[in-house]
């Protein structure tokens, strides 16, 4: 019989299992950020293992875990991968995360770590990922504040090049087509903090087009400044 301290996942990938013992070891940071890293790496690129992963309930499993322990910046940060992962593009599981809760721990866990640029970026492609094309989770993200955490990570972390790509990204997501929340990301400074991340990252010699507002906000409100990809599990 594995210890309390051994790794979670079970290398058949009997996913039940698993989430059970996600549940049964919730109070304990580590064994979640080991079974979420794990998990992570069973199930991308693999479409057969990740929708039994989720049927599993590890969608609710991950949200759980975050809500669980806010201040650990590992499970955070692997949690974030993981439901990266199980989403890809899948819309249904795109509403499975929405529904339980995982917006919202995303966007605690922004506030949690504000100078934390792993949680940042992990974060914001985790966003980008939950609300590309799913009108109820861009709804969901505005109401729950991810706007402006969005626009908090670009400022606190104007030197990272990747921080300032994926937020843009995620950005792109949340506003297209949702008027509420392109009055936010205006209110939030979103257009200047796009600006600042052009002028700071852009190529050599490549400039900004226009320099006008209306110019900006439409980089902003088109996602152009980034690629949709999803990071790979570590």
């Amino acid at each position: 019989m594995p210890s309390d301290n051994a790794a979670l996942v079970m290398a058949d990938a009997d996913f039940d299992t698993v989430v059970a013992r996600m549940s049964a070891h919730l109070g304990d940071a580590a064994a979640q950020e080991r079974a979420c890293r794990d998990l992570c790496r069973m199930t991308v690129g693999n479409v057969e293992r990740r929708t039994r992963a989720v049927a599993a309930g590890a969608v609710e499993a991950v949200a759980a875990a975050m809500r669980a322990h806010p201040q650990s910046e590992g499970s955070q940060s692997e949690s974030c991968t993981l439901l990266a992962t199980l989403i890809s593009g899948s819309t249904e599981i795109q509403t499975r995360a929405g529904n339980g809760g995982a917006v919202e721990a995303l966007v605690a866990s922004m506030r949690a770590h504000p100078l934390s640029e792993l949680v940042q970026r992990e974060a914001c492609i985790t966003l980008a990922a939950v609300t590309g094309g799913n009108a109820g989770n861009r709804t969901r993200a505005g109401s729950g504040g991810a706007v402006e955490a969005v626009v908090a990570a670009m400022r606190a972390h104007p030197q990272s090049e990747v921080v300032q790509r994926r937020a843009c990204d995620a950005l792109g997501h949340m506003t297209v087509n949702n008027a509420d929340n392109q009055t936010r990301a205006g209110n939030a400074g979103a257009v200047v903090a796009v600006v600042t991340a052009m002028r700071a990252h852009l190529p050599r010699g490549m400039s900004i087009p226009g320099g006008q507002r209306g110019t900006a906000d439409s980089v902003l409100l088109r996602g152009m400044l980034s690629g949709r990809s999803v990071r790979g599990c570590a």
